[in-house]
């Protein structure tokens, strides 16, 4: 269920107890206090007691039946920490009644209220007029119509035609904010995102809203790729322009005098964190950074901060995947103390003060060269490749919205065929060339060992990734219990994210450890050591997992999908048909040491080659040819 704050249950004017004082906290407080929706009784914390939020001391949880109110929020994001601190508070004594949380559900729907479009477009007015001044997201502003598409069946797009016909009544912005009710409640489809796109070429906001949620389009359609429609990324392209007059940077561009330097290059990312084990980009950022100063360049990253939050009191809407600006940077300054290397990650919250800024540390670096590292967040790009060359690097899949003087592409002929769909970018610009991107930190560690993890003799399947709540699908899991797990000595270890929504037969498997969460982990290299093969769900991701693994020389199982390490896939593991096929070929390396031996020696052989020290003289070498 998606956290918002119920208004719909706190009534105008009461006096709320703020409980939980992090950065989710901070935002409600502004909403409800600050916005003056409501009055504030106390602040309290059990980890902050003492401090400050705003101008009111934070004080311990016991202080609460001091106090008059008539509600306390808890403004807690995690579900069952939330729960733990409800559960505290009644044993307090204070009424379960009076407590509230992000995930209120007792929603009573009138009768026929969605029935008709008259019906349902008075009811989105109403609300509006009613919460609109307060509430930064759709479920605030909407809950009972949340709940609603919440309970219709995942993708009933009739319903969600017949809503679609309904908001076209509605004011633009309107239509926005339904839109992306849909979206969250994943009652969305290709013609909700074609809508949602053209609403946004129309929106008029003297805000900062418009910024997040074009950026954030790129990742709507980075989790849902069956949303792209035929122009989509002409379209995201014509709204970055829009972004860019909005907030001046054509006009600042233009009307500076750009130089160049030789051997210095900017790497632009939207995050920098290579101490996160899980941020394959930023990783890849550190390491061409550490690539390109070892070749003799003086080199910038840039940290864009594109996916923050916004600023509350500058925006309409809170972003769909906005991230706290804390979590966007970690890195050890240690990394770089022996080369040439310099990290502008000054975070700046006024966004258009934070472009600026951007480009006004690009034109005074005076790069040679650009790296667009950023996943298609770099706006800015648009007018500065006209006096830098900008050369885009593909970090998952291709980046066809962004602006550069060079795309690199692992296939030509690929992405040829994609631009007779797309026309997003010219082709004379694309230019072929598979990246290893292969990082290793100790390629002599030992291997995990199956007898400390109680694995021995197992046949041990694994997968990796950040967003495997989304890529390991109900499908998938039947697949490989019926047909590997339960008829084989088989386990399948997943490393990464926690599958959220388990059903039945995914929790008997956990039980009996056939299936095993592993959590995140900091040497993956020595777990590849310990698996036997690599199970790649049907995504657009995975590669860096899976480079390493095929290091580690252990065979890839995968569907033909659209996975940034297919380039480097043998036919040996590339299941053209469906997953019955890849089931038979797990089973076939299962039963067959000659040929798991045959795979495996092939799988190192096809990877070893590759290194980021080679494939970042590469890119230069073909930068200079393109002078």
């Amino acid at each position: 269920m998606n956290a918002y704050i119920p208004f719909w249950k706190i009534k105008n004017n009461t006096n709320i107890i703020i409980y939980g004082c992090g950065k989710n906290g901070e935002k409600c407080y502004e909403q409800l206090i600050e916005s003056g929706y409501c009055k504030l009784s106390l602040c309290v914390d059990l980890y902050k007691s003492g401090s400050y939020l705003k101008e009111n001391k934070i004080e311990n949880p016991v202080e609460i039946i001091n106090k008059n109110f008539d509600y306390v929020f808890i403004t807690i994001l995690d579900e069952k920490v939330a729960e733990t601190s409800r559960q505290m508070l009644v044993d307090l004594g204070v009424s379960e009644g009076k407590i509230l949380t992000l995930y209120e559900s007792d929603i009573i729907i009138e009768n026929n209220i969605f029935e008709n479009s008259k019906s349902l477009i008075q009811y989105i007015n109403n609300n509006y007029l009613k919460y609109g001044s307060y509430a930064k997201r759709p479920e605030e502003i909407f809950p009972e119509l949340s709940i609603y598409l919440l309970k219709c069946k995942q993708g009933n797009i009739i319903y969600v035609k017949e809503l679609i016909e309904s908001i076209n009544l509605l004011d633009n912005n309107l239509k926005i904010i339904i839109l992306i009710l849909m979206y969250n409640c994943k009652n969305f489809d290709e013609n909700c995102m074609k809508l949602y796109m053209s609403c946004l070429m129309a929106a008029v906001w003297k805000d900062d809203t418009l910024y997040g949620l074009v950026i954030d389009t790129t990742i709507m359609v980075f989790y849902y790729p069956q949303y792209i429609y035929k122009d989509f990324f002409i379209d995201r392209k014509k709204l970055q322009n829009k972004l860019c007059e909005c907030y001046g940077l054509k006009k600042l561009i233009q009307e500076q005098e750009i130089k160049k330097e030789t051997n210095k290059i900017v790497i632009v990312t939207s995050r920098f964190r290579p101490n996160c084990i899980t941020d394959a980009p930023s990783i890849l950022v550190k390491n061409y950074a550490l690539a390109y100063a070892k070749l003799g360049y003086t080199v910038k990253i840039l940290v864009l901060y594109s996916s923050s939050d916004d600023d509350i009191e500058n925006v309409s809407l809170l972003r769909i995947y906005g991230c706290s600006s804390n979590t966007l940077v970690d890195y050890s300054i240690e990394d770089f103390e022996n080369y040439d290397i310099s990290i502008d990650d000054n975070y700046i919250s006024n966004i258009n003060e934070r472009l600026i800024g951007n480009v006004n540390t690009i034109i005074e670096f005076a790069p040679e060269y650009i790296i667009d590292m950023s996943d298609e967040m770099f706006i800015e790009s648009i007018y500065l490749k006209d006096s830098i060359p900008v050369v885009n690097f593909p970090m998952r899949g291709n980046a066809y919205s962004s602006e550069a003087s060079i795309y690199f592409v692992d296939s030509y002929n690929r992405v040829s065929k994609d631009m007779l769909l797309y026309n997003s970018i010219e082709m004379k610009n694309v230019r072929e060339l598979v990246l290893g991107n292969v990082v290793i930190d100790n390629e002599d560690a030992l291997a995990y060992s199956k007898e400390d993890y109680e694995l021995n003799g197992k046949f041990i399947l694994v997968t990796v990734g950040t967003r495997l709540n989304y890529e390991i699908t109900y499908e998938l899991i039947e697949y490989v219990g019926r047909e590997l797990l339960e008829k084989y000595n088989m386990v399948w270890i997943l490393v990464g994210d926690v599958i959220q929504k388990k059903n039945s037969y995914f929790y008997s498997l956990l039980q009996q450890r056939k299936i095993i969460e592993w959590g995140y982990e900091k040497n993956l290299f020595r777990l590849f050591k310990m698996c036997d093969l690599y199970l790649n769900p049907k995504r657009i991701g995975g590669g860096m997992s899976i480079r390493m693994c095929m290091y580690a020389g252990k065979p890839i199982a995968m569907v033909g999908t659209e996975s940034d390490a297919y380039i480097y896939m043998h036919k040996d593991y590339i299941i053209n048909n469906c997953i019955d096929d890849m089931m038979k070929y797990i089973i076939e390396l299962y039963k067959n040491p000659e040929l798991y031996k045959k795979i495996s020696d092939k799988t190192r052989k096809q990877i070893e080659g590759y290194t980021i020290e080679a494939d970042a003289k590469k890119i230069i070498e073909i930068c200079e040819n393109e002078r």
